[in-house]
């Protein structure tokens, strides 16, 4: 029979299992969140990813819609790498990158990436495998393309792009007016004014593509261009010539033709001028240095609105496809800076606004967008410039989700129901999570589910939902939505998982540890009877033998390791990987072993460890086992076998994240021992810690903590030489402090051979004591050290001085927001009594008496002292 852990060394052990899978060590150095097998990325971390693919998809899409072809076809290739990019968007995210394409002209690629496209069948789809026909020369397959859509199956953001491709087919079969009427169809039917700039500039392009120029047409058009010099139709005949010479690959032609038709064109003509400069920048292409000056040279003296709308819109795809160049900047700064305002002034604010967000100027963005949304309140381009505004706020170092979401909230306010409404619901429910405003965000998520399109899945939607209110402490409705969560197939099990086990620990932190226990005992009962994957069972199972030992009934927690592996045996290995198949087993193998020591089954323990440590040589299980035993030998006292364990996994496993908190660790047990060779022992080790893990941040603790063992050893020239070099080295430390008063204590200590030292220690107290930011309870520390170090050169009034200054200082005198920790209070209470005891040397009793009543009215450190002392004083 073994006997029984008494109920305060068994609360030790529960603890330290805590510390070994949740805790932190002494001296801030952080032992990361214990591994749960198969558990997903922390859940802010999803919701921000997911909420950055939404911000990607809906600036994609912004962006095609508003002609930067370019940037658009950018974003849709990141998004279609992007794993969490849903089924159910992916379709969509093809035909949106091969439209892209089609207007930058790269053929090839939209091709390859069409035939990606699952439906064959689709409108979408034959749309675009029309457009690429005939953009490839292929007049038939384009028309038969044509005839297959049907034209109610497309989306109101297809339909002008069907009326482009009727319009192009109409025109190569020398139809001009049928193709004139689907040409301005697709302008009307475009879904912003950019959009409608697009097809201008399509259509242009086309023309100039899709002709059938020979020999003969050039030379008749250069006589008839010839003839009719100086007139109004030599200039339609010089576009009409320009044109033909590119069709025949002439482009260095075409373009002198119309750059001499500029030099001298009349002012009755300057109407021209623009169609013109438009037909140049074309022909010589907007990334060409010829193109960009006849756009630049169309926006700054154009007459025809829309005309220079497809130039901006050019030159503005050009400069945004990649990084965006300054030039096309100066341009935009020019345009807006005119004293007469430019026809197109909003779009050249927004345009600006978009180059300072691409190269990251957030402030300037968000004024060119203000300023646009402020001059010009019925612009087609303040939704785009408000969402704009989100998009800054929510790219912010640190994101300001809360003016995210006010900034989505009222561009929602703008759309009507549909998809485009459902995302910024969705976004800005993100943004009320993100920014831990979860009763909003339960509101919120409950919006968009109530907002969402046909055909999406709301299993993420409802999971957030639960997840806001388990955040939001709403127990009992998480609970509600998630017996709802049964029904609902769209949920996925992981995330009804996550959300469970949220739940959970949520239940856990307001007290309702035997609820959660109950909770979860009924959700593996429901995995016998209902469906549930076997790694969600295997989960749930783990999470129960692990919180068997946090409720305190470790005796169980052998019998459901046990079950896990026996579960576990009858996976078939297709289920689960051999990595999480390993991991598994020694979780539950270290969980197990965990148990066993606790119940006081010592032996057992240790085979289940041996075990674990020969099958699983270098997982982290098996570093954390040495590290629970040697807290567990630690809490009985067995402090060469604590101190043992520690040094195993540093000799061990040197390259393990938990190496240097071991050697620390292993130095705190060496320092308990509390004998001189021990005591040297622990500084070796410390610095081994410093030599292996120089770029740890708490090797200034190991430092810190080998000068106050040197004076333990009393070797306080070795201490100093610590501090000083600390103080030097690291400036700002929040530490610094602590070793300077620790410095001052070397100084204190070597007085008696060196009294000069005093002075020394004197200056860096009386320094410190009146630092305004130094910390109360080491102001009040550096205060008592103060008066005692002056006493120490028997400067008893001066002492006496120091003592009453800390004490009304910190005491009588102090704001009552003022709070001290046990360390400042204990070193007040030494300040009166230190006090007290001078004023007793002096005779001076009814002081000494009062000082001490201090104590007393304070409920500091020492009442039972200040009581003897003031009842003696009563009989002198």
């Amino acid at each position: 029979m073994h006997c029984r852990m008494n109920l305060t060394f068994k609360s030790q052990i529960f603890f330290l299992v805590a510390v070994c899978l949740w805790g932190r060590v002494e001296a801030n150095i952080d032992s990361e969140d214990y591994q749960v097998p198969l558990l997903p990325e922390n859940n802010s971390s999803s919701v921000i990813k997911d909420s950055a693919l939404h911000w990607k998809i809906g600036a994609a899409n912004d962006a095609l819609k508003a002609g930067f072809s370019s940037l658009a076809s950018r974003l849709y290739l990141e998004l279609m790498s992007e794993t969490n990019l849903s089924y159910e968007i992916r379709p969509e995210t093809i035909l949106n990158l091969v439209t892209a394409l089609i207007s930058e002209g790269r053929y090839d690629e939209a091709l390859q990436i069409l035939e990606s496209y699952p439906d064959r069948a689709d409108s979408a789809y034959h749309l675009r495998q029309g457009l690429l026909a005939f953009q490839r020369g292929n007049r038939k397959a384009a028309e038969d393309a044509a005839a297959s859509i049907v034209y109610i199956e497309l989306s109101l953001s297809d339909q002008p792009w069907y009326y482009l491709l009727n319009g192009l087919i109409q025109e190569a079969n020398g139809n001009q007016s049928e193709a004139i009427s689907f040409f301005d169809q697709a302008r009307d039917h475009s879904m912003t004014e950019t959009q409608r700039a697009q097809f201008e500039a399509v259509s242009y392009r086309s023309r100039l593509v899709s002709g059938f120029a020979d020999e003969t047409l050039v030379a008749d058009l250069k006589a008839k261009l010839n003839a009719s010099k100086g007139e109004r139709a030599g200039y339609q005949f010089a576009r009409a010539y320009a044109t033909a010479l590119e069709q025949m690959g002439r482009k260095e032609d075409a373009i002198l033709v119309l750059e001499e038709q500029l030099k001298y064109i009349s002012v009755d003509e300057r109407d021209l001028e623009d169609q013109l400069l438009l037909l140049l920048g074309l022909i010589a292409g907007e990334k060409s240095d010829r193109g960009k000056s006849a756009f630049q040279t169309l926006l700054r003296e154009g007459k025809n609105r829309n005309l220079q709308k497809v130039g901006l819109l050019l030159l503005a795809r050009e400069a945004l496809a990649n990084t965006p160049t300054n030039n096309f900047k100066l341009v935009l700064d020019d345009l807006i800076a005119q004293t007469v305002k430019h026809p197109l002034l909003d779009e050249l604010y927004f345009f600006r606004a978009l180059i300072f967000l691409e190269t990251n100027r957030f402030d300037l963005a968000e004024s060119d967008a203000n300023s646009l949304l402020e001059q010009f309140p019925g612009s087609v381009l303040n939704n785009s410039a408000i969402r704009l505004l989100a998009y800054i706020s929510w790219k912010r170092d640190p994101p300001q989700y809360r003016t995210t979401a006010d900034y989505l909230n009222k561009l929602r306010a703008g759309l009507s129901a549909g998809r485009d409404r459902w995302h910024l619901a969705v976004l800005m429910a993100d943004c009320y999570y993100l920014n831990l405003d979860y009763d909003k965000a339960v509101d919120a998520y409950n919006l968009a589910i109530s907002e969402m399109p046909s055909g999406e899945g709301g299993g993420r939607l409802l999971f957030q939902q639960v997840m806001a209110s388990i955040k939001a402490g709403k127990i009992e409705s998480a609970i509600a939505l998630l017996e709802d969560a049964k029904s609902f197939e769209g949920i996925h099990h992981l995330n009804r998982w996550k959300a469970e086990w949220n739940l959970i620990n949520e239940m856990k932190s307001q007290g309702q540890i035997n609820e959660a226990f109950s909770r979860l005992h009924n959700l593996i009962g429901e995995s016998e009877t209902v469906l549930i994957p076997p790694e969600l069972k295997l989960r749930l199972m783990w999470l129960e033998a692990q919180l068997s030992i946090e409720v305190r009934q470790a005796e169980e927690t052998p019998l459901l390791a046990d079950r896990i592996l026996n579960t576990l045996n009858d996976i078939p290995d297709h289920t689960i990987t051999d990595s999480q198949r390993d991991q598994i087993i020694s979780q539950t193998l270290l969980i197990k072993g965990q148990a066993l020591y606790i119940i006081e089954r010592e032996d057992e323990g240790r085979k289940v460890f041996d075990d674990l440590r020969e099958q699983f040589l270098s997982a982290e299980p098996t570093i954390l086992s040495y590290l629970f035993e040697s807290r567990y030998f630690a809490a009985i006292n067995r402090i060469v076998d604590a101190q043992q364990r520690l040094i195993a996994v540093v000799d061990r496993y040197p390259e393990s994240k938990y190496a240097p908190m071991a050697l620390w660790e292993a130095a705190i047990y060496a320092e308990r021992r509390g004998l001189n060779s021990t005591y040297q022992e622990a500084v070796a080790i410390l610095e081994r810690l410093i030599n292996d893990y120089p770029q740890l941040d708490f090797i200034y603790h190991a430092r810190l903590r080998q000068a106050d063992i040197s004076r333990k050893l009393n070797d306080f020239g070795t201490s100093q030489l610590i501090y000083e070099g600390l103080i030097s080295q690291y400036p700002q430390h929040p530490e610094r402090y602590r070793a300077e008063i620790s410095l001052a204590d070397s100084l204190l200590a070597q007085s008696s051979q060196n009294p000069a030292r005093i002075d020394e220690a004197l200056a860096i107290l009386e320094r410190l004591v009146d630092l305004p930011n130094l910390p109360v309870d080491l102001g009040a520390e550096a205060g008592f050290k103060w008066g005692f170090a002056l006493s120490l050169q028997e400067n008893y009034l001066r002492s006496q001085e120091v003592y009453w200054q800390i004490i009304t200082r910190f005491l009588m005198k102090a704001p009552s927001s003022l709070v001290f920790k046990a360390q400042g209070r204990y070193w007040l209470s030494r300040s009166i009594f230190e006090l007290g005891t001078l004023f007793e040397k002096e005779e001076r009793y009814e002081d000494a008496r009062e000082i001490y009543k201090l104590i007393l009215d304070y409920d500091l450190p020492g009442l039972t002292l200040a009581e003897a002392k003031i009842q003696n004083f009563s009989s002198i």
